[in-house]
């Protein structure tokens, strides 16, 4: 049941009804047993796996919360992770890492038979994974108190708008809202709406639209001309922003209606003039939990240059492979560590003549134009990346780049027209909301204007729906 489909606002609109008719106990439970209906949709025994995790997670947080020895609440929350990561591995890695030791094993001649598992991914494992450790953790650590009422811990895990694809919500962001009484007043409730009318042009209108010449050029590199190829790169760049933060929008906005404000996933990260401005604006909630769970505890910047290199690099790296069991995924994330491990040595050594060219061009156009370069160049290495997060396989990705150097220009106007056509939309909504630094700002906006940008979208999203359907890329994540 996907947030586009017509059997989703169906199932949207009565719980809308019976959840407002309830008083904040009843809510609660109400949403859970909605949020597992609304899971079994994909696949019933996925539900079996969740409430088995959230039911080992509440149980571990309150053994490591009451335990007085330090070596007891560490031996404790090692084994809840482990019990988490476990599952994470057999479900998402365990095949790709039979068929690396297959190769690798090979390599010396031997002829492994290893057993390859032939089971489905649970859809959302990855998120809800990621959310189960964080809480642990903050329990460990003394941030947050364990939930005590059960049925709070298993909505906080289940709540269906952000369970598929995220956010990644922290539990001292959302087990407070869970606990008390919520209410939607009619800002909560045109805001909610704006994010879900985002939502849907960005999935419905751009990224669907745009699928299929994307699809055309990665399936068949080869028989596509360099000009196709170039387009198609920027296309994905488009879809895949579109399509992630098409869902992020709808999850918020969506949650707003039933008075829960998720965190903010996305800020306009094709604004960004360096790769670490793009992971503060790009998946927010995965970046930061990255840093707050990994990167720091690896050591951060505290232990010297080398070591902060090698704490970007194993991070992005591990942020890669968590996208999917490919190598592909992998190499995705080792250019990003490169990249980021490039941009912070360059700013060490030049940071001095950064801080006189500051002082040359502030206040005036060249400051403007210079960031203006550095977004540039920041996006085309962000799309260049893409290209190998896209492919099946490195020799695709090699033929699909190989493909755009051959110099085969030729024009291709339905390529072309896509990409004005997904940079114009992308562009319309974007921009307001980064000048305004309010992803909702329409809500609060004039009669006129309001009316106007909401006859627009509707009418976008009417003419571009299609009955068939497309899956929301994150979900195989």
């Amino acid at each position: 049941m996907s947030f586009t489909s017509p059997q989703f606002f169906i199932f949207l609109l009565t719980s809308l009804i019976v959840y407002h008719f309830l008083s904040h106990k009843y809510q609660n439970i109400f949403l859970l047993a909605a949020s597992y209906f609304f899971y079994c949709q994909w696949d019933y025994s996925f539900s079996y796996l969740m409430a088995a995790t959230t039911l080992v997670v509440f149980i571990f947080s309150h053994y490591i919360y009451k335990s007085q020895s330090d070596r007891n609440k560490t031996i404790l929350l090692s084994v809840a992770i482990t019990y988490n990561l476990l599952l994470l591995g057999l479900f998402k890695y365990y095949n790709f890492f039979i068929g690396a030791t297959s190769v690798f094993l090979e390599k010396f001649g031997f002829n492994p038979n290893l057993h390859v598992l032939k089971i489905l991914i649970p859809v959302g494992i990855s998120f809800y994974i990621f959310q189960t450790i964080s809480y642990l953790v903050d329990v460990y650590r003394g941030r947050i108190a364990p939930e005590p009422n059960f049925l709070n811990f298993a909505l906080y895990i289940a709540f269906f708008p952000k369970l598929l694809t995220g956010p990644i919500e922290r539990a001292d962001t959302l087990l407070p809202q869970i606990r008390h009484k919520r209410t939607v007043d009619a800002n909560n409730f045109s805001q909610g709406i704006v994010l879900i009318l985002y939502g849907l042009v960005k999935k419905v209108a751009v990224a669907d639209v745009i699928a299929s010449q994307v699809e055309i050029s990665f399936n068949n590199p080869a028989a596509q001309s360099s000009t196709t190829l170039l387009l198609s790169a920027y296309l994905y760049s488009i879809l895949i922003y579109c399509d992630f933060s098409g869902y992020t929008d709808l999850a918020r906005g969506i949650s707003k209606l039933f008075g829960i404000n998720l965190s903010e996933n996305f800020s306009q990260p094709y604004f960004a003039s360096n790769i670490r401005e793009f992971w503060r604006r790009w998946h927010i909630t995965l970046s930061t939990w990255l840093r707050d769970y990994l990167y720091i505890p690896l050591g951060g910047s505290r232990r010297g240059e080398a070591r902060t290199i090698l704490n970007l690099m194993i991070t992005m790296l591990l942020g890669g492979l968590w996208h999917g069991a490919n190598w592909t995924f992998v190499f995705w994330g080792g250019a990003h560590g490169l990249m980021l491990g490039a941009e912070h040595v360059f700013k060490k050594v030049s940071s001095g003549a950064n801080v006189a060219v500051a002082g040359i061009i502030r206040g005036k156009p060249l400051a403007n134009l210079s960031r203006l370069i550095s977004i540039m160049i920041t996006f085309n290495l962000v799309t260049l990346a893409w290209v190998f997060f896209r492919a099946e396989s490195f020799s695709t990705a090699f033929l699909f780049l190989e493909g755009i150097l051959m110099g085969r220009w030729q024009t291709n106007p339905a390529a072309l027209a896509c990409l004005l056509y997904s940079l114009t939309i992308v562009l319309a909504i974007d921009m307001p909301q980064y000048f305004a630094k309010n992803q909702a700002f329409l809500a609060n906006s004039n009669l006129i204007l309001r009316s106007f940008a909401y006859a627009v979208m509707i009418s976008l999203i009417i003419i571009t729906w299609s009955n068939d359907y497309v899956p929301f890329i994150y979900l195989q994540f």
